[in-house]
């Protein structure tokens, strides 16, 4: 990397150039405080600098801190340091209650164990946290990202072993987090948790990679702007490319999700060629389209949900309409096949809506349907399979090919609180559902314990 020396930065180079000639003990070099801006109280040694964009990135020995103080800051910044898994590099706000502006993107280039915390990127032309070339093991905390042509970008030969956490994501051109062709390690996932990501152009997430773990959002409001929009978005190009598989997508809330173009507006979306992922012990309701559409993929699991509400607009059901959809392109592409639907809570609330949708290009492919607990309270359907319909309970089991189907109505605790767990179940079901190999606790922590239901994202305890 070159620099521009100017007698605003020398002293800094000067600064940083004397502690690295010293090597602390154990061989280690020194860490560094650097003070951008007007940082008050000031550490003791710490060096200062006047622009954030300025630091010098790859000089920075691990365990260093970069202390950010208020007010705007011109970018991009361009950060290529390189931390320990023992001594991250931190950069962050002086002081939490008064984040530094950064008016163009952060940009990450062969970093790698460096923690971002407590900043403000706002009106990017690019998108406001940009992740590539082998960057690696980077937090993404307590951050507010917003107005930029996208929110977080993982793309261009990055790595693996990111913690997205705790940020809110807004008002973006594009998507709220986009991930562009870069695998995660199985072994070694980046973690996409706890952000709020809402009233962006297109997606709330989208995943065109593999091996993410996805849990703790919420998803709201997004697709103001692009069509074939889905609050959280599984993406393969084609049968080629390796993208959009086994994934891990839990204990997240997606909700008001928009497609004002298109035919989606969905609340989780299982697309094209993505497979062996977990979609489990998520809550969805009120998004145009469905809320959860498993779409031309196999081998996926879609358990333990609760769906109430969806299809909000009657003009997405162009490829059938529910509150969860089993689907495929075509009967030439027909690839929908081996997939796992059980234990989900699906409410409808338009008699035009089933609770469950199975279309009829997919319905002789082995899929295993059920048990769910399935309600519309408009009258309407419950299931559809195929060219076959019912809104009786006692004919759901036959419909689907599996014991245990619920039909009756459901109530939850506080329906009007979704966000703070009201979407418990009220009442005890007439039935547990099933017992699945590797379950995990429920959306609030609850373990799958004998005699509870196991219907929806909260397992019910019995004799309620």
């Amino acid at each position: 990397m070159h620099f521009r020396f100017t007698t605003t930065i020398r002293p800094v180079f000067m600064a940083i150039a004397l502690l690295l000639s010293g090597a602390a003990s154990h061989g280690q070099t020194t860490p560094v405080t650097v003070a951008v801006g007007p940082v008050n109280p000031m550490p003791a040694g710490a060096i200062q600098i006047s622009r954030l964009m300025d630091v010098p990135w790859a000089n920075l020995p691990p365990g260093s801190v970069v202390l950010v103080g208020p007010g705007n800051q011109p970018g991009p910044v361009t950060i290529t340091s390189q931390g320990t898994a023992a001594q991250p590099i931190t950069v962050r706000a002086a002081l939490a209650t008064q984040p530094p502006i950064i008016g163009s993107a952060i940009d990450f280039q062969g970093a790698a164990y460096v923690k971002l915390k407590n900043m403000v990127v706002d009106g990017s032309p690019w998108a406001s946290v940009v992740v590539r070339r082998g960057s690696h093991h980077l937090t993404i905390d307590h951050n507010t990202l917003r107005n930029s042509d996208q929110g977080l970008s993982i793309s261009d030969g990055a790595g693996t072993g990111h913690q997205i956490t705790n940020n809110l994501i807004e008002g973006h051109r594009t998507g709220g987090i986009g991930i562009g062709l870069v695998n995660a390690s199985p072994t070694d996932r980046t973690r996409i948790a706890g952000n709020l990501i809402r009233n962006n152009g297109h997606h709330g997430i989208e995943l065109n990679a593999s091996n993410y773990l996805v849990e703790y959002n919420t998803t709201t409001g997004n697709g103001m702007a692009i069509g074939g929009t889905s609050g959280i978005h599984l993406y393969a190009k084609d049968a080629a490319e390796n993208s959009g598989d086994d994934n891990i997508i839990r204990y997240n809330f997606s909700y008001a999700n928009h497609d004002r173009i298109a035919y989606d507006g969905n609340g989780i979306q299982i697309d094209q060629w993505c497979d062996r992922n977990v979609v489990e012990n998520n809550v969805v309701w009120g998004n145009d389209g469905a809320g959860i559409i498993v779409f031309d993929a196999s081998d996926n699991r879609v358990v333990g949900n609760t769906a109430i509400g969806n299809m909000r607009d009657p003009k997405r059901g162009l490829w059938g309409a529910g509150e969860l959809i089993v689907s495929t392109f075509s009967p030439a592409v027909d690839r929908t096949r081996n997939n796992l639907i059980a234990n989900n809570v699906l409410v409808s609330t338009r008699a035009d809506v089933p609770a469950l949708f199975v279309d009829a290009a997919t319905n002789d492919n082995p899929n295993t349907i059920g048990p769910n607990f399935m309600s519309n309270r408009q009258g309407g359907w419950l299931l559809q399979r195929g060219t076959g319909m019912t809104r009786v309970a006692a004919e759901l089991d036959a419909l689907a090919g599996t014991t245990g189907n619920l039909g009756t109505a459901v109530s939850f605790m506080d329906e009007a609180n979704p966000l703070g767990h009201g979407m418990r179940l009220q009442h005890t079901p007439p039935g547990l559902g099933v017992r699945l190999p590797g379950m995990h606790r429920d959306m609030m922590g609850g373990a799958p314990l004998k005699g509870y239901s196991l219907f929806g994202a909260y397992y019910t305890a019995p004799g309620l």
